[in-house]
């Protein structure tokens, strides 16, 4: 599936740049590399996940690798980084991928029908019809992999919250973002 770029305004352009580049996509794989590097099987970040997952059904790299620069995404939001209107996609952004978890789950149990996915887009996450159909189409295409987005976001954020908890005033964000990356694809719930 390729994405259409005219389903997306310019505003987007600053949160794709966050996602795929740099604090996101671009900055976990040069991380993984470096921190791979010496190993007989150094971690390759282009594509990997997804082909893997496609072959063996398990989307746990994903959680890590998408979870990661959504996650970016928020902190560079958080940081104000983001004009008001590109903040506004940040927002949108993270209500697609909320509801990617109930529409891709409800589409494969059988409690949506295609179309009442795309409307359930259109209406919980603003999304346009167009849009939404192109991401309906991809939840039948690859099964689990739109959710793993917002679910690898959240374990990420729930083991910070339980870092920052543990560390109280020591708490260094700086040192967990570090440590975090250097586990490579790994979900983000086993690294505890």
């Amino acid at each position: 599936i390729q994405s259409n770029p005219s389903l997306h305004s310019v505003a987007w352009s600053a949160d794709l740049a966050v996602h795929e580049g740099i604090p996101g996509h671009y900055l976990q794989s040069y991380a993984w590399q470096h921190a791979f590097a010496d190993h007989k099987a150094p971690v390759r970040f282009v594509g990997i996940p997804d082909f893997v997952a496609l072959c063996t059904d398990y989307w746990g790299p994903n959680l890590a690798t998408e979870g990661w620069a959504v996650y970016a995404e928020e902190l560079m939001l958080e940081h104000g980084f983001f004009t008001p209107p590109e903040a506004l996609c940040v927002l949108v952004s993270r209500a697609i991928r909320e509801v990617r978890v109930i529409a891709d789950a409800s589409l494969h149990t059988g409690r949506m029908t295609t179309e009442e996915a795309e409307a359930y887009l259109v209406r919980e996450a603003c999304a346009s019809p167009e849009l939404a159909a192109t991401e309906v189409l991809r939840y039948k295409w690859i099964p689990v992999q739109g959710p793993a987005y917002a679910l690898g976001r959240a374990d990420i954020v729930a083991l910070r919250d339980a870092q920052r908890e543990r560390d109280g005033a020591d708490f260094d964000l700086r040192a967990f973002h570090q440590r975090l990356l250097s586990y490579g694809p790994v979900p983000p719930a086993k690294v505890g």
